[in-house]
């Protein structure tokens, strides 16, 4: 039978029409979730590798800036120039320069940095820059939050023989237990164990060593 320009649709045809569309726009939906879904997790990822990227840069230009200059702590005990642990609150501790300064204050452009991770503060990777290299008294360091997923954080230490040594500095004298506190390590390796993403490391050659 031949539809007239007068005849309109049925009520079967409307309700086809519609469930037609439904499905359409159920799958057109879909696809554009999974399109938005796609772009967040990209995005997130790449904040994520703009964070660690800057987290090494940090590490990599302050160990290349490093001097020889041991300080005193908070009681005037002399502390070597750069100190490393393997376990505990503070993992790497130097003094670096090239602090700016470019109003000619009267301070030094040398700082003592040190790379921690709180015990309190599970996975959590943190750059402290102390106001003076000689405390002599109590400090409350500037603290700057790198890493938040960081599993572990080892540092391993290189002499002019080539030997490693898992903490900095090593024993002049076993039997005095006494230390070198200018000795500076030729090289050293800094290995970041981050949640999702296994190992990073860098092996940085001391500039004058």
């Amino acid at each position: 039978m031949k539809r007239t320009a007068n005849t309109g649709f049925t009520l079967l045809e409307l309700l086809v029409a519609i469930a037609v569309f439904a499905v359409l726009a159920i799958m057109s939906y879909g696809t554009l979730s999974n399109v938005l879904q796609a772009q967040s997790q990209t995005r997130e990822a790449a904040q994520e590798l703009t964070r660690i990227q800057q987290a090494i840069l940090h590490i990599e230009r302050d160990l290349l800036q490093i001097v020889v200059r041991p300080i005193r702590d908070e009681n005037g005990e002399p502390m070597p120039a750069m100190m490393g642990a393997e376990l505990g609150h503070y993992r790497l501790e130097f003094t670096r320069t090239g602090h700016p300064n470019p109003n000619n204050a009267a301070r030094s452009y040398l700082q003592r940095i040190t790379y921690a991770m709180p015990e309190d503060e599970e996975h959590k990777l943190y750059r402290y820059v102390w106001p003076s290299l000689d405390r002599g008294g109590v400090q409350e360091p500037h603290k700057l939050l790198l890493l938040d997923d960081v599993e572990e954080m080892r540092v391993r230490f290189y002499d002019n023989q080539g030997e490693e040594h898992p903490g900095w500095p090593p024993l002049d004298n076993q039997q005095t237990g006494s230390t070198n506190l200018t000795a500076m390590p030729k090289a050293i390796k800094v290995v970041l164990k981050l949640k999702g993403l296994g190992e990073i490391w860098r092996l940085l050659e001391m500039p004058g060593v």
